[in-house]
């Protein structure tokens, strides 16, 4: 099970050299898919907007963390709990920076 993993670990990296020697992506992968940004490391336009919008859908369909700053900041909630998180974030912050 190991080695199987450890092979396609292996395979994919021969993949991301190969693809920044020639620019090409394989026949099956196209820019502006998840795969490309993912596994190929491709950082054209179109690969990293579609990597955002895909982070994002996935950000808004999973469940709130409520009480942290990614609950109010990527998933939009604005409850007290949230909100309280984002200003002990932001005093802390506040503290940091005249501290140093």
């Amino acid at each position: 099970m190991k080695t199987d993993s450890l092979y396609r670990k292996l395979i994919r990296e021969k993949a991301r050299v190969k693809f920044k020697v020639s620019g090409q992506l394989p026949g099956t992968c196209q820019h502006g898919s998840h795969q490309a940004y993912v596994y190929y490391a491709c950082r054209c336009d179109v690969c990293v907007t579609s990597h955002n919008a895909y982070q994002l859908k996935l950000a808004k369909t999973s469940p709130v963390r409520h009480g942290t700053l990614y609950g109010y900041k990527t998933q939009g909630c604005k409850c007290p709990l949230c909100k309280q998180a984002v200003q002990e974030y932001f005093r802390d912050y506040r503290s940091r920076e005249v501290a140093a």
